[in-house]
């Protein structure tokens, strides 16, 4: 924490030395994405953060424990050096249902989408599936299927089978 003095110079509020590695908690993000976390003993209240690692919006949750590095070993300038965990594989499904009363469509702003997942993809819709599974395989199912090219419509493979 800073704050400007009368002289237009920065001055530091008073800081403790802290040396060593620390356990704190994430309190959540702020709305550029950045990092507010707290620790034992911390007397400035929510402090922002910088982090050494980075991960996906969906794996970050409010509470979970981080271990905290400090800048010039000051207590007001916390580093976010990695997550503190029992465990080092995480193999808990997680599933995210959304209400069907908050919205009809999902806008992803930019010019790409990615899912990224280590087994499995699918996609379902009542009776109608696509599957993309880890090892190359695509499993497309439906009462009718039906593709269409505006130029040429192709079907390579090793193999070709129709009906």
């Amino acid at each position: 924490m800073k704050v400007i003095s009368g002289e237009g110079h920065i001055a530091e509020v008073c800081q403790r030395v802290i040396h060593g590695p620390i356990v704190g908690e994430l309190l959540g993000l702020d709305p550029d994405g950045a990092p507010l976390v707290d620790y034992p003993g911390n007397t400035h209240g929510m402090l922002h953060a910088r982090t050494l690692i980075s991960m996906p919006s969906s794996q970050v949750f409010e509470g979970m424990e981080v271990l905290l590095q400090f800048e010039q070993s000051l207590s007001g300038r916390p580093i976010i050096t990695g997550i503190v965990s029992d465990h080092l594989v995480n193999n808990e499904i997680k599933t995210l249902t959304l209400n069907s009363d908050l919205m009809e469509s999902a806008l992803v702003d930019g010019k790409k989408v990615r899912v990224d997942a280590r087994e499995e993809i699918e996609l379902v819709c009542g009776r109608s599936s696509i599957l993309l599974r880890n090892d190359g395989k695509i499993v497309i199912k439906g009462m009718e299927i039906t593709s269409r090219a505006a130029a040429s419509n192709k079907i390579r493979g090793g193999s070709v089978s129709i009906n």
